[in-house]
């Protein structure tokens, strides 16, 4: 086969592709929850208005395809979340002051809650080792949200954290 028809070949296929149209990209159901939460997001006092300490801070990153959450934003107890997809799963990385990194998979429990199950991470060995193993997310309406996160250790829950959250407009 001769240079000159290989390239023929390359130049005529990258053409076709390119020609193509493009598909708009679907993103899961779960991914587009988390898509909507993109803001400051502040507690809410004992009377139900919002306090002026922002809480979590979501933003997208890498082009839209994932989702930074920064938990108390410039506190000692700072912490990241990174929201990603792994075909048409919703995973969560999270870069916690326990010094572990535990990762889970989000599923949806109805489409205004998604539910979050530890499925491993960095520093932790076992279940036994103490990390933050289950969490949910539920959106009340566009500007209020509800989240809880259950810590483990020696394989079961010893502490619960809730925040009823309202977006900082």
């Amino acid at each position: 086969m001769r240079k000159g028809s290989i390239k023929i070949g390359w130049i005529t296929l990258s053409f076709l592709t390119l020609s193509m149209p493009f598909r708009a990209a679907q993103l899961p159901p779960a991914f587009g929850i988390i898509k909507t939460l993109v803001g400051e997001w502040v507690e809410m006092d004992p009377h139900g208005n919002p306090d002026s300490k922002v809480i979590s801070s979501f933003t997208l990153t890498s082009g839209g395809r994932a989702i930074r959450e920064v938990i108390f934003p410039g506190s000692d107890h700072e912490m990241i979340t990174i929201y990603s997809l792994d075909a048409d799963d919703l995973f969560l990385t999270h870069f916690c002051v326990l010094g572990n990194t535990p990762k889970y998979r989000a599923k949806l429990e109805s489409d205004k809650r998604l539910i979050y199950e530890c499925v491993g991470g960095a520093n932790i060995a076992s279940e036994n080792d103490q990390h933050m193993h289950r969490g949910s997310l539920t959106i009340v309406d566009s500007d209020h949200i509800q989240t809880e996160w259950l810590q483990f250790e020696k394989g079961r829950q010893n502490y619960k954290v809730s925040f009823n959250l309202v977006r900082r407009k």
